[in-house]
């Protein structure tokens, strides 16, 4: 009899033992640095993007993961915001979805109210994500990413031991682009910033060729304008590889180029013709002016472009950038910007040129920097014909000589004592130019429009042109050179002769060729 009920004692306490190491992963804890164990309570919050609030909610943004409460545990503790902060917009650069943080504080005072404490515990959630969000100056930080991302949501679990509180934020992020699309961008901008040529510029005409640029080469969104879904269209992935976005990918674009150019920059959100609306501010000598990409866009004289508050009529800024805090951080000039310290212009040396010419502007260019020289000292001969040579040598020359890897000279006609020799071996590796046969490039021969316009082409890396209609009659559909004349067309490198006339062969004078490498490089 005892030692029956002794093993039913026995059972009792096994199925009781049992059921407590069932129950424990419901009963979550953690052990923390000085051995205590402390319960972990868990919480969840949930923000959207104040600048895109309008356009999406709650369901818009990802979902976390299904983990177990009781994964929800740093490995290690920063015990400031500054310091979690820098952590997350590392993995926000990389377009990490999953970022978990963990912050180590004394919050509340002993004993606070838990509802106090949970708000405390969710508004340093916030912080944090706003720390990461800080303008550096940096181009892939600050507004690039603020204004690219559309909110989070965040399980929240914490511990308090001896009013310590261990906090572990692990955010779900929703992101405009991916990080393959990030990639993308960023080798295709080192492409067009080489293309800008801007180290030995003025800040002034720097931010005046990223404007031009971006008012060129970007259209609006039309087409997806009401589409709430596309979120591309918010992104400088859609403005620069895409050629088209609205406001937002416009001044985004805007705010990565003039960082990369060494020149501070912001994003402002406001009002502009009762639409909720995104420009830039630049720094110019000490103050700040507007810019509005948007607006300017496709115009050949800008309206809005380095404006001072009084002069850029129909922006209203959203409270958090007018606030007197921000004003001082970044004071606007009282007046439209005027460069006072602008690099004096290049003195005409050439008496056959003049400041009514359309190709004005290209000769001093090219002649400034070191494309082309001119017959003479004084004479640059605009309606001289382009030889072959000459060509391949400007072009190579504007794309700052480039050494051709390939040694072995295919063509009988040219000598590596002629001043044109590593133009022509550059080009021909690069498929530029595959020369008039096999054998002979002829340098002296006329270089004819639909050449020179495809040997610019096929140096760009030949773009499709976007364009569906052919304007010019005397370009046939599916000859070598009709996608760079439609190229060069779009992209305002050259009107044609008139409206619907391109005339291929004609002869290329040594005017349009600087016009055409003038308006491909800037």
């Amino acid at each position: 009899m005892y030692r029956s009920k002794q093993s039913l004692i026995l059972k009792k306490t096994l199925i009781f033992l049992l059921t407590i190491a069932l129950l424990l992963p419901l009963c979550p804890a953690t052990v923390l640095a000085d051995g205590k164990n402390s319960e972990v309570t868990v919480i969840t919050d949930t923000y959207i993007n104040p600048l895109y609030e309008d356009v999406i909610d709650i369901s818009d943004l990802n979902e976390p993961s299904d983990n177990p409460v009781s994964t929800y545990k740093a490995s290690e503790y920063y015990t400031s915001i500054d310091e979690a902060g820098t952590y997350v917009r590392s993995q926000m650069k990389q377009r990490s979805e999953t970022i978990e943080v963990g912050l180590q504080s004394e919050i509340a005072e002993e004993g606070a109210d838990k509802d106090e404490v949970k708000e405390i515990i969710k508004n340093l959630a916030r912080s944090i994500v706003s720390k990461a969000l800080t303008h550096t100056g940096e181009p892939t930080e600050g507004d690039y990413l603020l204004w690219q991302y559309g909110g989070w949501k965040c399980n929240i679990s914490y511990s308090n031991s001896d009013n310590i509180y261990y906090i572990t934020y692990t955010y779900t992020m929703t992101y405009y682009t991916t990080a393959e699309q990030e990639a993308e961008l960023d080798a295709a901008l080192a492409d067009v910033m080489k293309q800008l040529d801007l180290d030995h510029k003025t800040d002034y005409e720097k931010m005046k060729s990223i404007y031009g640029y971006i008012c060129d080469n970007v259209t609006y969104d039309h087409e997806h304008l009401e589409d709430d879904s596309y979120t591309l269209k918010y992104t400088a992935y859609a403005a620069l590889i895409n050629k088209t976005a609205v406001c937002q990918g416009y001044a985004v674009l805007l705010y990565r180029m003039a960082l990369e150019a060494g020149i501070d920059a912001r994003l402002i959100a406001g009002r502009a013709n009762n639409n909720n609306h995104g420009w830039n501010i630049a720094q110019m000598e000490g103050y700040y002016y507007n810019l509005d990409a948007t607006w300017d866009a496709g115009e050949t004289t800008y309206d809005y472009f380095l404006r001072s508050n009084d002069n850029f009529k129909g922006h209203t800024r959203n409270e958090d950038y007018a606030t007197d805090e921000f004003n001082r951080q970044y004071p606007m000039g009282t007046e439209d910007y005027q460069p006072s310290n602008e690099e004096p212009v290049e003195e005409n040396p050439f008496v056959d040129i003049s400041k009514d010419d359309y190709y004005y502007d290209a000769v001093l260019w090219a002649y400034k920097n070191g494309i082309v020289n001119g017959k003479d000292e004084t004479h640059f001969a605009p309606s001289d014909p382009c030889t072959r040579a000459q060509s391949a040598a400007f072009l190579w020359r504007a794309n700052n000589e480039p050494e051709p890897e390939n040694k072995d000279n295919p063509f009988i006609d040219i000598d590596p004592s002629d001043y044109y020799y590593k133009a022509v071996l550059w080009a021909y590796e690069n498929n530029i130019t595959s020369g008039k046969d096999a054998t002979h490039f002829q340098p002296d021969d006329t270089v004819t429009r639909k050449e020179f316009v495809t040997f610019l082409w096929r140096s760009a890396g030949q773009p499709e042109p976007k364009m569906t209609e052919n304007p010019f009659v005397d370009v046939p559909d599916g000859k070598y050179y009709t996608k760079a004349v439609l190229w060069a067309y779009e992209n305002n490198i050259t009107k044609g002769k008139d409206d619907t006339h391109f005339q291929p062969d004609s002869q290329c004078i040594r005017a349009q060729v600087v016009s055409f490498l003038y308006r491909f490089f800037n």
